[in-house]
């Protein structure tokens, strides 16, 4: 091989070799930059990382005060509550000593004693008892327990009697909401509303049949401020009596969808068989 032949592959391979350094250093920029880009996303990803959790925490801490929030609201509407049923008692007991007053001594100006007059408050002393968190989302309503506690502490009965007595009263519960409903039809009210929308007087008479009830198997219902005991038991089952009687009149309405359907059936099969048995005969 002649000495032009030889240099000529030997230009060929330095101009190869120059080209392949030329490329590997554009891969070399490319991989830099690409690490460089990569580095500025992982940053960006660890700052966006930063702010979710920051508003984790802000909307976190939001939550717990608007909880804070409805539970104040709920204690300021129960005190609200209670100091009108106060006033109802107070009134109520007003107009029986005033009568008492008339038919005793009809001349006379007797102002009503004082303690007659707080005796209906000083009875009611017990405020509910507030919701007890279970989880972030979720709370119990523990007035059962705490109606249990009452019980066994102001009857003096051991906590089985005091379950006992508050499983027998929560029992009668099916009666006194029967019986509330018949009050209502003869007022003439909506005996299918929900217990919040019922008329505050009509619940007036139904936490007293509820009392009445407790006072017959030793709770004391009458202690509670606001009727919140009273209140658990009726609302809880006039939701109970409501969903019962809405399921029969489903089952109902879908059975005679049924029977509808099947006399309809019943029908056109009849039909079609007196077609058939009417159809001539061909020979």
């Amino acid at each position: 091989m002649s000495n032009d032949s030889l240099q000529h592959i030997v230009d060929k391979l330095s101009e190869d070799s120059k080209r392949l350094k030329q490329d590997y250093t554009v891969m070399q920029d490319a991989l830099t930059s690409l690490q460089n880009e990569d580095k500025l996303k992982t940053e960006t990803i660890k700052q966006l990382r930063d702010q979710i959790d920051y508003l984790q925490t802000a909307l976190n801490q939001s939550h717990q005060e608007l909880n804070s929030y409805n539970e104040r609201q709920m204690t300021i509407l129960s005190e609200l509550n209670s100091l009108k049923e106060t006033i109802m008692d107070n009134h109520s007991l007003l107009v029986r000593q005033n009568s008492h007053n008339e038919q005793h001594t009809p001349n006379s100006d007797i102002v009503p004693s004082n303690n007659m007059v707080l005796s209906a408050a000083a009875a009611r002393s017990i405020p509910a008892p507030s919701k007890v968190m279970v989880d972030d989302q979720k709370k119990k309503d523990n007035r059962l327990v705490e109606l249990r506690k009452m019980t066994r502490e102001y009857m003096k009965v051991s906590d089985e009697e005091a379950g006992l007595r508050l499983y027998k009263l929560q029992k009668t519960m099916i009666h006194v909401v029967s019986d509330l409903k018949k009050y209502m039809k003869e007022r003439n009210e909506d005996i299918s509303k929900s217990w919040k929308s019922i008329d505050i007087s009509t619940q007036r008479v139904a936490f007293e049949m509820v009392e009445r009830e407790a006072a017959s198997l030793g709770v004391p219902l009458h202690m509670c401020i606001g009727y919140w005991g009273a209140r658990r038991l009726i609302s809880k089952s006039w939701a109970n009596a409501l969903r019962t009687t809405k399921k029969h009149i489903k089952l109902e309405g879908d059975s005679e969808e049924s029977t509808r359907t099947k006399e309809t059936t019943h029908c056109n099969i009849s039909s079609s068989s007196e077609r058939e048995h009417k159809r001539p005969k061909l020979d």
